[in-house]
C-alpha cells in the first residue's frame, strides 16, 4: 500500500546536469558573498527584496544557493535571477528556501561580480525577522564543486499595520507610471508517494481532445519533468526503485490518449537516473523501465517522442481474430520519435496495466493477453489479471496491437479442490503446460530436465531459434532441440557438464530450482519480495547440495517455494508436473 509522503512545489526550471551532481570538492574560498536589502523596515503585508551578490567568481557555469528564514513573521513570494540559463526554485520544508541556476549549451559562463538571485517576501507578522543565506555551491564547466558555508544575514523589522483615524487628501499630482510586476511562472505540483519497496514522483497534466481524431493529447513542459528528476536523483541511492510518473487528465469516454515529452526530457532521464517512467493516460498505465528509455533515447536522438495508447475497433480486425477476442478490448500501443515508429525496445521492457472488468463466468486465471505478429498470428504475452485493481497487467517487449482474450482449459484428473488446481489452469490457458492426451494432464507424472526448460521458455515468452547453429551433443533431433540450443545460445543454461544437458533426465526439485535461477537472473527478474519463511527454518535444508543453495534460499524466502507441508524443502526427490506448475505459477501471479 502506498503512503503518501508530500508535495513539492517547483518553481521554475531545474537543470538536470546540475541537479545529478553527487560529488563535492571543498576548497580554499576564492569568491565571495554578499546578501542586501533596500529596505530594513517595512509594514505587515509589505512585500520587500533580498539580492545576493557574488564577486569574484571565476568560470560559474552552475550554482546553488540556500537559505533559511523566519517562516512566522515572512512569507515567501518568490525567486529570480536575471542570469541565463535554466532554474530552479524549492521550498523543501517551511523557513528553507533553495535556488538554483545551470547554464546549458552556448550559455556563457559568469566571472567576476554577478547578481546572483533576488528573493521576494512579504511581511506577515510584527517583531525583527532575519533572511540568512546559509550557504553556496558553485561549479565550473567539468561540474566540479566548491563549497561555502556563508552564513550571511539581514534583518527587517516588521510594523504592525494601524488603521488611520483620517483619510488624507488624494493628492491633484499626476501619478508615477507604477512598474509592472512579473508575472509568477505556474507552480506544477510534484507528489512523492512510496511503500516498502518504491518512491514514486508523479505529476499531473491536463489533455485537449482534437475533435476531428476524437484523441486526447497532452505535452509535458520540460520544467515540470526536470523537477520530477530532480525529486527523484535525491532517491538516487536508496535501495527503492524509483518511478517518475506522468498522469494525463482526459476527459471521460476518451478512447485514444497520446503524451508528448522533450527529447532533452528522456535523455535526462535515461543518462541520469536511475528511475523508470510511468505514463497514466487514463485509459491505461505504461511503465518503461531504464533499459528502454535508454533504447529510446538512442533512437530518437533528442527528437520529441510521443507515447500513445488507442482502443481499437474490433471490426476492422480479421475475422479469425474477431472470433478469439469477442467483445473484449484492443488497444494499439505506440512511441513515435518524429516520422519513426519505435516498436522494439532492444531488450527493455514496458509493464502496462488496463482497466478490464471480468464477464459474467470468467475464471480470472483464463484472462489471457494477446498480441498479433507480423504475419497476422495471435502470440500469448506474459500476463495476467490483477483482481485487486480489476485490470490485467502484462510485461512486453515490444509495441504492437494487444488484447484481452479467454481460454479456460480443464483437466479429468486435475479435482476442484487440488493444491495444483488453478496453478495447472493459468498455466495451461496460456499453454506453458499442456495435457499428455484424453483430457487428462498427469499432475503427478516426473518432469524431465528439457520438458521443465521448455515450460520457463514458455511463460517467460523465449521463442526457440528457427535455425540453431550450436547446441549440447545429446540435444539430438526431437521436439525439444531448438529450445535447448536458443537456452545455450542466450546463457540461459549450462548442463551437466562435457556439452551434455541430459534432457530426458527427470529433474529434481533442487536442480529446477536451480536452472529457474540462472535463467531469471539472465532476464533480470529474479523475485524481490518478502516472505516470512526462511531458509533455515525447514528440516532438511543440510540435504540441499552447495551449487543450490543460493538458488534455493532466494526462492524459499520471497514465498516461491513453499516446502511439501511438513516443513521439509525434499531438494534431491524429482520434481512433478503439478510442483513445476505451481512454481511457475507463484512466479507469474505476483
Amino acid at each position: 500500500m502506498k503512503t503518501r509522503v508530500k508535495t513539492v512545489l517547483i518553481a521554475a526550471i531545474v537543470t538536470i546536469s546540475f541537479m545529478l551532481f553527487t560529488g563535492s570538492v571543498t576548497a580554499a574560498p576564492a569568491s565571495s558573498f554578499e546578501i542586501t536589502t533596500g529596505l530594513t523596515s517595512i509594514d505587515e503585508g509589505d512585500s520587500f527584496t533580498v539580492t545576493v551578490t557574488g564577486k569574484d567568481i571565476q568560470d560559474l557555469h552552475a550554482y546553488e544557493l540556500n537559505f533559511t528564514y523566519d517562516k512566522a513573521k515572512l512569507e515567501f513570494v518568490n525567486a529570480v535571477s536575471k542570469l541565463e540559463g535554466f532554474k530552479l526554485s524549492l521550498t523543501p520544508e517551511e523557513g528553507k528556501i533553495t535556488f538554483a541556476l545551470a547554464k546549458l549549451g552556448d550559455q556563457s559562463p559568469e566571472s567576476g561580480e554577478a547578481e546572483l538571485c533576488t528573493l521576494t517576501f512579504r511581511g506577515k507578522a510584527a517583531g525583527k525577522a532575519q533572511i540568512t543565506l546559509s550557504s553556496v555551491k558553485l561549479m565550473d564547466e567539468i561540474l566540479a564543486s566548491t563549497d561555502y558555508n556563508v552564513n550571511k544575514a539581514i534583518e527587517v523589522s516588521i510594523k504592525k499595520s494601524e488603521t488611520p483615524d483620517y483619510t488624507s487628501p488624494e493628492p491633484t499630482t499626476t501619478p508615477a507610471t507604477p512598474t509592472p510586476t512579473p508575472t509568477p511562472t505556474p507552480i506544477p505540483a510534484v507528489t512523492v508517494t512510496q511503500d516498502d519497496n518504491t518512491i514514486t514522483f508523479s505529476t499531473q497534466i491536463s489533455a485537449t481532445v482534437d475533435e476531428e481524431t476524437g484523441i486526447a493529447s497532452a505535452r509535458i513542459k520540460m520544467d515540470t519533468v526536470l523537477a520530477l528528476i530532480y525529486g527523484a536523483n535525491e532517491m538516487k541511492d536508496s535501495a527503492q526503485k524509483t518511478f517518475i510518473e506522468i498522469e494525463m487528465e482526459k476527459p471521460e469516454g476518451t478512447e485514444a490518449a497520446e503524451l508528448e515529452i522533450p527529447g532533452e526530457a528522456i535523455r535526462q532521464i535515461s543518462e541520469n537516473t536511475d528511475a523508470g517512467l510511468v505514463v497514466e493516460t487514463g485509459i491505461g498505465t505504461m511503465t518503461f523501465n531504464t533499459e528502454t528509455l535508454g533504447f529510446i533515447n538512442s533512437v530518437a536522438a533528442g527528437e520529441d517522442i510521443i507515447i500513445g495508447m488507442q482502443k481499437v475497433d474490433n471490426t476492422k480486425l480479421p475475422e479469425d481474430i474477431q472470433k478469439t477476442v469477442g467483445e473484449r478490448p484492443i488497444f494499439d500501443l505506440t512511441v513515435k520519435s518524429g516520422e519513426t515508429i519505435i516498436s522494439d525496445f532492444g531488450g527493455g521492457k514496458v509493464e502496462i496495466i488496463i482497466p478490464y472488468t471480468l464477464q459474467a463466468g470468467e475464471d480470472e486465471d483464463a484472462v489471457i493477453i494477446y498480441y498479433i505478429d507480423e504475419s497476422g498470428n495471435l502470440k500469448v504475452v506474459r500476463g495476467r489479471y490483477d483482481s485487486r485493481i480489476k485490470a490485467v497487467k502484462f510485461t512486453v517487449t515490444h509495441f504492437s496491437k494487444f488484447m484481452i482474450g479467454y481460454n479456460e482449459v480443464s483437466f479429468i484428473d486435475v479435482a476442484a479442490n487440488a493444491w495444483y488446481k488453478k496453478a495447472v489452469g493459468f498455466m495451461a490457458a496460456r499453454g506453458v503446460t499442456r495435457g499428455v492426451g484424453e483430457g487428462r494432464f498427469a499432475p503427478d507424472y516426473n518432469v524431465t530436465r528439457a520438458d521443465f526448460l521448455i515450460m520457463i521458455m514458455r511463460a517467460y515468452n523465449i521463442e526457440p531459434d528457427e535455425t540453431v547453429t550450436d547446441n549440447f551433443v545429446d540435444a539430438g533431433d526431437k521436439y525439444y532441440t531448438p529450445y535447448l540450443g536458443t537456452a545455450k545460445r542466450m546463457g540461459l543454461v549450462l548442463g551437466i557438464g562435457d556439452n551434455k544437458y541430459a534432457p530426458e533426465e527427470n529433474i529434481t526439485r533442487q536442480d529446477m530450482f536451480v536452472i529457474l535461477y540462472r535463467i531469471l537472473d539472465k532476464l533480470n527478474e529474479l523475485p524481490v519480495s518478502k516472505s516470512e519463511r526462511s531458509f533455515e527454518s525447514f528440516n532438511d535444508t543440510y540435504k540441499v547440495a552447495d551449487y543450490a543453495k543460493e538458488a534455493m534460499k532466494l526462492f524459499v524466502e520471497t514465498g516461491i517455494v513453499s516446502g511439501d507441508g511438513k516443513n521439509n524443502l525434499i531438494p534431491r526427490d524429482t520434481s512433478t508436473r503439478a510442483q513445476a506448475a505451481q512454481v511457475l505459477y507463484n512466479l507469474l501471479s505476483q
